[in-house]
């Protein structure tokens, strides 16, 4: 076998399932608005954590993050889903009161929620390969992650995706 024959392939996904390219604008909005409903969520700006949710994967980074949208009176849920600490996660929403902004969900079939978001984000200070990044770029969803160990290796910064540097929020 040929050197240019192998190929390296990092935590592979099924394209299929997390593929929007097959359905029209049409079908995409009703689903969204159907997703929506089924949450319990208004259609807003919707800003998307697919992690578990604790200090590690930045979600008090993004919290913060957040809370500068919502001083500028910027409309959006911040929708996390995954398990963590719920202590420590109330406590964060409500010193930075955020509350009317925040939805949380247990970790589930990521697609749906996909299927809402406008924006994907990772603002973990440590963090390898994820499919989180994998999954939402093949449903033309844009992320924005921290620059952790494997950032570069999944996102052109400003082709297809962003990059900031961790910490930074």
């Amino acid at each position: 076998m040929k050197k240019e024959e192998i190929y390296d392939i990092c935590n592979g996904i099924d394209e299929h399932k997390f593929s929007n390219k097959y359905v029209n604008l049409e079908e995409k909005i009703e689903r969204r608005k159907s997703i929506l409903c089924e949450l319990g969520l208004e259609d807003k700006f919707n800003i998307l954590q697919g992690s578990s949710i604790n200090k590690r994967r930045g979600t008090d980074i993004l919290l913060k993050a957040c809370k500068r949208l919502k001083d500028q009176n910027k409309d959006f849920n911040l929708i996390l889903l995954g398990y963590g600490d719920e202590i420590w996660l109330r406590e964060n929403i409500k010193e930075l009161n955020m509350e009317n902004n925040i939805k949380k969900f247990k970790f589930q079939d990521p697609k749906k929620f996909y299927e809402i978001a406008d924006i994907v984000t990772l603002a973990s200070r440590k963090e390898g390969f994820v499919l989180v990044v994998i999954e939402a770029m093949v449903m033309e969803i844009p992320v924005i992650r921290s620059n952790t160990e494997e950032a570069f290796d999944q996102i052109k910064h400003s082709l297809d995706g962003y990059i900031f540097e961790s910490e930074n929020n």
